[in-house]
């Protein structure tokens, strides 16, 4: 597998600022895995020397110091090889080699072939917020990752016709800001339960689910109001922690294969948010499914909150996508 820091995908050129929604089921195991290998050749390597002068002075033993030498050298070579394997397996790369992730994806109403073309190089999946595929050039590849918007029983049908007719994503959407009346405009108990149905559809072809995709906060006025079953009274959900707590708590046993957030306030939010987001719900994979800083002026500055972003969450396990929200009209 190869690992791509997050300015990969800032580096690709792309006509015009295209919405991306980055995703990443994260290459972090590979590297520790290839530390853990690189720490036992030393420490062996350590021993060997330790062994070889413990036994300098030794002669007429059972076991010559010689065959321990050999011994040592032999477990040192097997562990470089071991390394070596590991190693071979991750691949740190520049910011500008044309390397997928498998982390990172888009969320787009529209893409040319053009727009494909230019970002394939460096993006793995992409989504619509529906589950009709945009039309993709056949020289690229680019997975599709369907979504049931809301509770309205068209994207279900939607959803399961596009899996009937053979399609098979390696991961469904569910619920896009539920807590936000502009938007999927649920509560959290009919967000379950429209979570359990789209797990249904899912479930027959071993698909896990995504679900919901929260807005990080929400003014009063445009925030869900309802019943809160931990908290025993009625709650306006202008903040995204109480009602993914509630929502789970409806779940019960049948919870989703990760949860999902937004952010559009820069990078020191994103870290906040996600590692938040994995402190308190750490059964889960996390996602950000949209992000971009709202607040720059320029290219320039929009890359200085991409670059790190993507690359803070291809490092981070429990960060499994993510994806860039974005703003085609600046350019």
């Amino acid at each position: 597998m190869t690992y791509t820091p997050a300015s990969a995908l800032a580096k690709v050129p792309s006509p015009g600022y295209v919405s991306s929604i980055m995703a990443i089921p994260v290459e972090t195991a590979q590297v520790c895995d290839a530390a853990k290998a690189f720490w036992l050749t030393l420490k062996l390597f350590v021993s060997s020397i330790g062994m070889a002068r413990r036994n300098a002075g030794q002669v007429n033993k059972p076991f010559p110091t010689r065959d321990r030498l050999v011994l040592c050298l032999a477990l040192l070579l097997l562990a470089f090889v071991f390394s070596s394997q590991v190693f071979a397996q991750t691949q740190i790369v520049n910011c500008d080699a044309p390397v997928q992730s498998r982390k990172r994806g888009l969320g787009v109403n529209s893409l040319s072939d053009a727009d494909f073309r230019a970002l394939a190089p460096g993006v793995s999946w992409y989504y619509n917020w529906g589950a009709t595929p945009l039309a993709k050039p056949a020289d690229v590849v680019m997975d599709f990752l369907p979504m049931a918007w809301n509770g309205n029983s068209s994207f279900q049908t939607a959803l399961t016709s596009y899996l009937a007719a053979g399609n098979r994503p390696w991961r469904v959407f569910a619920l896009n800001e539920p807590n936000l009346t502009t938007q999927a405009d649920m509560n959290p108990s009919d967000s379950a339960i429209t979570f359990k149905k789209v797990k249904a559809i899912c479930d027959p072809y071993n698909i896990p689910v995504i679900a919901p995709h929260m807005a990080i906060g929400t003014s009063p006025d445009q925030s869900i109001t309802a019943y809160d079953p931990i908290m025993g009274s009625n709650y306006v959900y202008t903040a995204q922690w109480p009602f993914l707590s509630a929502f789970l708590y409806y779940c019960g046993s049948t919870t989703p294969a990760g949860v999902s957030s937004h952010s559009y306030n820069g990078y020191g939010e994103i870290t906040w948010l996600l590692s938040t987001m994995h402190t308190d719900y750490p059964t889960q994979t996390v996602w950000l499914t949209e992000f971009c800083p709202w607040g720059a002026t320029s290219d320039a500055a929009a890359l200085a909150c991409l670059i790190p972003a993507v690359d803070y969450c291809e490092r981070m396990p429990w960060v499994e996508e993510i994806g860039r929200a974005s703003c085609r009209e600046r350019v």
